[in-house]
């Protein structure tokens, strides 16, 4: 009778969304620098594809781009590996109960690769728009927004991706909130 009483509160597809993205996330605690080359190289890759630009690593194996203009240095916390966790989490909850598959473990092991390019393309163009905002609004600005406006235009680009997905979901595969 309990086990029903959790399965009301708790739906499994929810339960296994928030265990897998746990685990992903505490892997980042593990091996950082795996996690970083897996996620941060693919993207500087593309950032530097799209800039005109070599993507080359310093000592400490953390990718620099030189631009005409600055250099980017992507930073662990740039990777985007916890938008990876986020969207995989929220890739795995929505379309649970949409799929013909009964297993959880399948649906899981299908939507990888799909959060993992998602993530790693939204996360080339956060650094790309990132760049630009900082060559063309940071200099108007107060040194003390820098930062601001660095991490609103992730949380922007992050949101409105995660919007699109849902939005996508509801249209494409008939998708509900519950």
């Amino acid at each position: 009778m309990k086990i029903l009483k959790i399965k009301k509160i708790f739906p499994i597809p929810l339960l296994v969304a928030i265990f897998s993205a746990s685990l992903l996330f505490s892997a980042e605690r593990v091996v950082p620098s795996l996690i970083y080359r897996i996620f941060a190289y693919p993207a500087g890759g593309i950032v530097g594809f799209f800039l005109n630009a070599p993507t080359l690593t310093n000592s400490s194996n953390h990718l620099l781009i030189p631009t005409a203009n600055k250099i980017i240095h992507i930073t662990q916390s740039c990777s985007g590996f916890g938008f990876f966790c986020i969207v995989y989490s929220f890739l795995v909850f929505s379309t649970y109960k949409s799929t013909r598959l009964k297993s959880i473990l399948t649906l899981s092991l299908l939507i990888l690769p799909i959060a993992y390019i998602l993530s790693i393309i939204t996360n080339s163009f956060r650094i790309i728009a990132g760049y630009y905002a900082d060559l063309i609004i940071v200099p108007q600005l107060a040194a003390n927004f820098k930062a601001s406006l660095h991490q609103g235009i992730g949380v922007f680009l992050f949101l409105t991706v995660l919007f699109l997905i849902s939005l996508i979901l509801k249209t494409r595969f008939g998708y509900e909130r519950t």
